[in-house]
């Protein structure tokens, strides 16, 4: 199966090649497929409740809207009572294309894709044929599994909007602090394990 890729711009410096994201259309069975697999994994996810509520990207009902609403309201209401609150603002590096997955997964998603091949189309210019690593459908749906990890053990607050994620929590004791750097550290150590990196420009703490 063969297709063509062209670049959509996200936001930011439109002349850094990493702020687009690559679009194709697919044959008639590969989007059934697709469509089955996203139908299914969704429906077989929210039967077993394995994803957390912490999660906002994906999910049925729940938008970037409501990942800034429900951990702002939780977090004023911590203010509203005179206390002071810390917020960590936190982003994966490409996490859609470094998330850690074991050899059966792999397996599985290696042998859906094979035999398919894409291009890149920017007007005229087209690029060689290359094999497609990845899937439009897939990728997001094993990425919202793989990042329902992080709120193992979490002490504070976690919101989630696919791989933004924000920890919040109460700051005006002692306890309260050392309880943050433990979610911090905790998060760290799971990004190690998982091969995954933090965008440090996009990072940010708010006291």
């Amino acid at each position: 199966m063969k297709s063509n890729a062209s670049p959509i711009f996200k936001k930011g410096k439109m002349e850094d090649p990493g702020r687009y994201r690559p679009v194709s259309l697919i044959l008639t069975h590969g989007n059934t497929m697709e469509q089955l697999i996203l139908e299914t994994f969704p429906r077989h996810m929210n039967s077993k409740k394995i994803i957390r509520h912490s999660q906002h990207e994906f999910t049925k009902g729940k938008s970037c809207f409501t990942h800034l609403i429900t951990f702002s309201s939780q977090m004023i209401a911590f203010v509203d009572k005179g206390r002071a609150v810390v917020i960590v603002c936190l982003c994966f590096c490409q996490a859609f294309g470094t998330s850690g997955l074991d050899e059966q997964k792999v397996r599985w998603i290696k042998h859906w894709l094979n035999g398919w091949a894409q291009r890149a189309v920017i007007s005229d210019p087209k690029s060689p044929w290359k094999p497609l690593t990845s899937s439009s459908v897939v990728g997001p749906i094993l990425l919202k599994i793989f990042m329902n990890d992080p709120d193992d053990g979490a002490e504070c607050t976690l919101s989630k909007l696919a791989d933004d994620t924000k920890l919040g929590g109460v700051a005006d004791t002692p306890e309260g602090c050392v309880a943050i750097q433990r979610d911090l550290d905790r998060l760290e150590k799971w990004a190690d394990r998982n091969l995954m990196k933090f965008t440090e420009s996009q990072n940010h703490r708010i006291i």
